[in-house]
């Protein structure tokens, strides 16, 4: 039975005589009207008045009165009496003094008309529905929630639930101050009992399990900050909050992924510290468990978890996450893994020690990616010729500063427990770099160093052999797409990886080899007998099957054959050795290695870079199709130097025309080149301030050059 409303200029006659303007909206128990009244000194004043007018009891309003008559007399009165408490109860509450957020001012209540009337306040202000607040940007989103929980701590600091918070119910006026105006559920806490928890109004979709359940012994404040975290949980994630996801194991939140997918589809700018999205889940966590005691306590500590996470929306400085992905084909080391995060709990600082190219680098980046959930940020450093360089490539959102000394300051003070660095290839003896005890002492983060060196007895160290027998053959079939079929394909397999000493990096060119060629495991194992053992230097495994630095180094020597390739290959190859300090694109390589190549010669310079990526010359991460050099390829192209003039000038002569370009954006021009170097921080490059040149003598040095390649104000390229 629909309901009979008053109509624009009825009156309804209190201590003033109220002129009704319209209808503001309909609830369970009862219809709001927007109204007007003139007080003693004829000023006009806007109201909001609550007519009670259920709407699951038959009710009819007499033709030539505003007379309510309801068919169930008694139901109807024991309503209205709790209606006319409920509203004296919000007489007693005072708004929040800070945000001004609460309940809207009661003026009076009365009865009349055969039911009662409550007069307030009128509040001007904006009702979102999910949809509004799912387009809303995040940081009106956090000021409109932390209100909110504000005007909720109104209730529960004088013992009231409300248990019915919804987006329908608050009002968001200009400055996202929140009126709660539906206080129709509210109860005492104290007062909640088996008798009357069947009683209890609440909506299904925003109410806690507990609430639901009419479960009288864990009903309390936590119910109001469950429904908070439901209506912000709808709003960040733009999705439904689903009843199984209070539970901890039925949860799959990809907060970042979900933000970041909400923020484009606004068409706004994706640059969020990642520290948001965590402190983003944690107050998921801990207002929509099942257990109301994994909740937070009160409102407060909610609304300051609200507060953190808005400040974390500001544009101050954080560290970016910089790594590559774990290769696909990653086999074990599930022992090794539970080992370092077992490590990483007690201390900040592991040193993972092994012979080069058994599986470090990749085993630090895996476990990145199995412990991501503890991490915000995680950046992989290589290590080239300083601790304090490898840090300086790091990058910092937010901040410029000239000065080594005050960025490496800078990325001390942002690290915390929540920072990942990995220090890859620190292979220099103990004492070589004297910035090590500053970064294990002062940089207050969890730290993984892959290197060559033994460091225990100094160190925490993790020794890292060689794979099992299994999971080396398990790493050759993921490479080479390929498996044994009998058992003597299965002897001849292993004969094999016993000649190269199961060692990690030597498999996976092996099983290329066999899957670029598609050869059989019979033609492969005489290739690598005539390459190991026939060829003048004879390379053998030690009877234990142990490997040795020596053994490593002469293997690498016969496998990675220079004669073998063609002179693009080569040029690939030692380009990339001296783009070593960064990560390198497809694109970005064409653009660099190809300098001042025409389209015919860049194509050329793809397939080689195609080429290698396909016998394993060269590394690719297909994640982000960045392409780089394993440390045992960077050691064979350095042997080669010597024969390597003009090989790698395209790389040079670009970065020294950038700085260029850089220089005559200002009439500073030496000042600016000198920037642009720190800027790119060219590990080959230098700035010689005595004689004012740029200059390529670490290249030179190592034997890329013959020409004396530099740029100053007074000459060119």
């Amino acid at each position: 039975m629909s309901r009979e409303l008053l109509h624009k200029g009825d009156n309804i006659n209190g201590n003033f005589q109220y002129e009704v303007e319209s209808v503001s909206g309909q609830g369970a128990s009862c219809v709001v009207y927007k109204a007007r009244y003139s007080d003693d000194e004829k000023q006009s004043h806007l109201v909001q008045i609550k007519e009670f007018y259920p709407y699951n009891l038959s009710i009819c309003r007499e033709q030539n009165s505003h007379n309510l008559i309801c068919i169930d007399a008694e139901q109807f009165e024991s309503e209205k009496r709790r209606f006319i408490d409920n509203a004296k109860k919000l007489a007693s509450l005072n708004n929040d003094e800070i945000t001004n957020s609460g309940t809207p001012s009661q003026i009076e209540i009365f009865e009349l008309n055969n039911t009662a009337y409550s007069v307030v306040t009128y509040d001007a202000g904006n009702i979102y529905n999910e949809e509004d607040l799912q387009t809303m940007d995040l940081t009106k989103i956090l000021e409109i929630i932390k209100n909110l929980s504000r005007a909720v701590e109104l209730f529960h600091k004088n013992g009231y639930v409300h248990l019915d918070i919804k987006p329908e119910n608050f009002l968001v006026d200009n400055t996202d101050h929140i009126t709660l105006f539906d206080v129709d559920s509210i109860v005492l806490c104290d007062e909640i009992n088996a008798e009357n928890t069947h009683n209890i109004s609440h909506t299904k979709k925003w109410a806690a399990p507990e609430v639901k359940r009419a479960t009288d012994k864990v009903i309390s404040y936590t119910a109001d900050i469950f429904s908070i975290g439901v209506i912000l949980f709808e709003a960040i994630m733009c999705r439904p909050f689903l009843p199984m996801e209070t539970v901890s194991y039925n949860r799959n939140w990809d907060v970042e992924d979900s933000i970041k997918a909400r923020e484009e589809k606004q068409n706004r700018k994706v640059n969020i510290n990642p520290k948001f999205y965590h402190q983003i889940k944690v107050i998921f966590e801990k207002t929509l468990d099942r257990n109301p005691d994994n909740r937070y306590k009160t409102a407060a500590e909610l609304y300051k978890a609200l507060d953190k996470a808005r400040d974390l929306l500001k544009e101050n400085p954080w560290i970016i996450s910089s790594f590559r992905t774990v290769t696909k084909q990653f086999t074990g080391r599930k022992n090794e893994l539970a080992e370092m995060n077992s490590i990483l709990k007690k201390e900040d600082t592991i040193f993972l020690h092994g012979f080069g190219g058994i599986g470090k680098s990749e085993l630090a980046l895996k476990y990145a990616e199995v412990y991501k959930e503890d991490f915000d940020t995680v950046v992989f450093c290589k290590y080239e010729d300083s601790i304090k360089e490898a840090l300086l490539n790091t990058r910092i959102a937010n901040y410029e500063n000239d000065s080594n000394t005050m960025y490496l300051r800078k990325v001390a003070e942002l690290c915390d427990e929540r920072t990942l660095i990995i220090l890859d290839n620190f292979d220099v003896e103990t004492d070589a770099d004297d910035y090590l005890d500053e970064f294990i002492n002062n940089y207050h983060c969890k730290k993984i160093i892959t290197t060559r060196t033994d460091f225990s007895g100094v160190y925490k160290q993790l020794k890292i052999d060689a794979l099992g027998t299994k999971e080396t053959i398990s790493l050759f079939e993921k490479e080479s797409e390929w498996c044994p079929e009998t058992e003597d394909e299965e002897e001849t397999l292993d004969e094999i990886l016993k000649l190269i000493g199961y060692h990690t990096y030597f498999t996976v060119i092996f099983a290329k080899k066999r899957k670029e060629f598609s050869l059989s495991i019979d033609e492969l194992k005489k290739q690598t007998e005539e390459m190991l053992l026939k060829k003048s230097g004879k390379v053998t495994v030690a009877k234990d099957g142990k490997l040795t630095t020596d053994t490593i180094d002469a293997i690498a020597t016969k496998l990675f054959d220079f004669n073998s390739i063609n002179e693009s290959q080569k040029q690939t190859l030692f380009s990339l050795y001296l783009l070593s300090w960064r990560t390198v694109s497809r694109s970005d390589y064409a653009k660099i290695a190809g300098y001042s190549m025409n389209d015919e010669e860049k194509i050329e310079l793809i397939d080689a870079l195609n080429d290698l990526t396909r016998l394993g010359w060269i590394q690719h991460d297909e994640k982000s199709d960045d392409f780089f050099l394993h440390p045992i390829m960077q050691e064979m192209i350095k042997k080669h130097c010597k024969d390597a003039d003009g090989y790698a000038n395209n790389v040079v002569k670009y970065y020294l025309n950038q700085a260029k370009l850089l220089g005559e954006k200002a009439d500073k021009k030496d000042q600016l080149i000198e920037e642009a170097l720190k800027e790119h921080r060219l590990p080959f490059l230098e700035w010689d301030e005595k004689e004012n040149y740029v200059n390529a003598k670490k290249a030179r040095e190592i034997g890329f050059f013959s020409n004396f390649l530099f740029y100053d104000s007074k000459k060119n390229l």
